[in-house]
């Protein structure tokens, strides 16, 4: 295209100038279009130089028609708008990783294998439209933000795969950014996308900033951590990792690992929050992180040691001991679902050493045999700690309980016990507020320091 007359390419513009749309693309739907190259046979050339001449709020290159595709065979960096958005029915690719685009919003709306990825491209503002079940790679240099641009919602694609890297920098979302793919990766110094509205299928993903570069993301529907690419699950360096499901009754399946402890033993925080959990693949909080499970939904039971069914977070043994971490939290104050002991599980002390269960209800005990097995036990609860028919049955060395509302604490431990204060903080080993506390046991029982029974 020759911007100062016609190449067999047409030139429209909505309305030129700082405030208007202008659109640049081929005569012909089957002609290619090269982004930083000259004019040639079946291709519509367009050198930066040409661009640079253009003065418009959004520069619009190619439309759905065009079957030739967009190549960026040099280096583009459009100096009169801040938008640029790039259509084609079929691919977008790089010739060489110098071949980048700068600008500061970038939509894509591709229909076909599109590939951004072998120079990092300069973007603040990123979205993309993948059609047909195409797989979109993109890199950027810069921290990268999913939202809605020249009317392509954050990062679409239905059955399609976007890969997103930002090495060293943050992926991070807008309100309207939404994301909804079959499988997304993500390589990045922190990533946090946490829109209510995403719709992950599986997600892949690994942040490289240490300690800060914490992977958290918020979807509606049922979401797999698992393989995609190259990537294998979630790994950080030290960061916290969080995964919330806030559809109801909705499944997160973990089939591949979650690791904090990339080149940081301690590792981090972990917490998964979903009505429903299937735990296959290992999860690493590390020897100093947190993990936490708990349902969105307040009023689904907690079940210890249960499958999932409607209304019930189910957690088996072998998903709790697919968890290392110095603390597993089960629950929190805002479930009014309970917490219920199913059967009995037993924890490894070298890979949870103290098991926290927590909840805005009771925790309660279905049957004798139902003991639960660690180290250390904490409890809080709102309503009652089992019950005189049906005690807390345990085989634990060290416990910290409280109940607030209503209800007794009721304990029947196996073993030598020593009650504190290790980790509530109210001052108390045990505390009542609502009622009696008993505790049997078939061992010694040592109440260390100024640490006592607060009824």
């Amino acid at each position: 295209m020759d911007l100062t007359g016609t190449s067999g390419s047409t030139k429209t513009a909505d309305n030129t100038g700082a405030g208007g749309i202008v659109t640049l693309k081929p005569a012909a739907a089957g002609n290619a279009i090269d982004l930083g190259g000259p004019d040639a046979a079946g291709t519509l050339g367009l050198t930066d130089p040409e661009l640079d001449t253009i003065t418009a709020s959004v520069l619009r290159i190619g439309d759905s028609a065009n079957t030739g595709g967009i190549t960026i065979s040099a280096a583009i960096s459009p100096a009169n708008t801040n938008t640029l958005h790039l259509i084609t029915d079929v691919g977008i690719s790089q010739s060489t990783g110098a071949d980048t685009i700068t600008v500061d919003k970038l939509a894509l709306s591709v229909g076909a294998n599109s590939n951004l990825i072998l120079g990092a491209n300069t973007v603040s503002k990123f979205a993309a439209d993948i059609a047909n079940g195409a797989t979109l790679k993109f890199k950027n240099s810069k921290n990268l933000t999913i939202d809605s641009i020249d009317g392509v919602v954050g990062v679409t694609g239905g059955a399609g795969t976007a890969y997103l890297i930002a090495s060293g920098k943050n992926i991070t979302q807008t309100t309207a950014g939404t994301v909804t793919v079959s499988k997304l990766e993500l390589k990045a110094g922190s990533v946090a996308l946490n829109n209510t509205s995403n719709d992950v299928a599986t997600i892949a993903g690994m942040t490289t900033s240490a300690s800060s570069g914490a992977f958290s993301y918020i979807g509606l529907n049922d979401l797999i951590v698992g393989t995609v690419g190259s990537v294998h699950g979630i790994t950080t360096k030290g960061g916290d990792v969080s995964l919330e499901i806030v559809g109801a009754n909705n499944t997160l399946t973990l089939t591949n690992d979650v690791d904090t402890t990339n080149g940081h033993p301690a590792g981090a925080n972990v917490t998964y929050t979903a009505d429903k959990m299937a735990l296959t693949g290992a999860t690493n909080a590390g020897t100093g992180g947190v993990a936490t499970l708990k349902p969105k939904t307040a009023t689904q039971v907690i079940g210890i040691g249960s499958t999932d069914a409607a209304g019930i977070l189910g957690l088996t043994e072998t998903e709790l001991n697919t968890i290392s971490a110095a603390t597993l939290v089960v629950g929190d104050t805002a479930n009014t679902g309970g917490i219920v002991i199913s059967n009995p599980i037993t924890l490894a002390s070298a890979s949870v050493p103290t098991l926290y269960l927590i909840t805005g209800a009771g925790i309660d005990n279905t049957a004798s045999s139902n003991t639960i097995t660690v180290d250390n036990l904490v409890l809080t609860a709102v309503t009652g700690i089992g019950s005189s028919s049906n005690p807390l049955e345990t085989q634990i060395s060290r416990l910290n309980a409280y109940n607030s509302t209503s209800g007794d604490i009721n304990i029947s431990n196996t073993g030598d016990l020593i009650i504190d204060d290790f980790y509530i903080g109210n001052g108390y080993g045990i505390e009542n507020d609502a009622g009696k506390v008993t505790i049997n046991n078939t061992g010694s029982i040592d109440i260390p320091g100024t640490n006592g029974y607060g009824v």
